[in-house]
């Protein structure tokens, strides 16, 4: 009876250890799966937004696009998708329209930064490791 409660004992430790370890991975595969699903409904909007405007810009901001729901926000509190409109100094109207964009965010689960984030500027950081640009 007790070689077997001293078994059972092993196996809670284990389960436990197995389980502790495991149990982080799945989490952040799924915030990264959240995240590139989000960069892309975002991207998309930037196109129907572009394609609306009369001016034919992307815009300046992400608040200026009228999602169901809003503009998703990153999983993680604290962390935020980066957006940057350019050329430089555009403003959206005719005169000075915004012709392409970078959008990036940060994956838990990579180890380096994707290309379109190294030159996205400021606003994508040096983490950003998913982004997409305007076609």
């Amino acid at each position: 009876m007790i070689e077997l409660l001293v078994t059972m004992g092993v196996m809670a430790v284990i389960a436990a250890g197995v389980t502790a370890t495991i149990g982080r991975a799945p989490r952040e595969r799924a915030r990264d799966g959240r995240r590139q699903s989000d960069v892309e409904r975002i991207r998309s909007e930037l196109e129907i937004f572009r394609n609306t405007s009369t001016a034919m810009s992307y815009p300046t901001a992400l608040t200026a696009l009228s999602m169901t729901g809003g503009v998703p926000a990153d999983p993680l509190a604290g962390r935020t998708y980066g957006y940057v409109a350019s050329p430089a100094l555009c403003d959206g109207t005719s005169g000075n329209r915004c012709t392409t964009y970078v959008l990036c965010a940060a994956l838990e689960r990579v180890t380096g930064a994707a290309a379109v984030c190294t030159t996205a500027g400021a606003n994508c950081t040096a983490t950003c490791s998913y982004g997409t640009q305007n076609p």
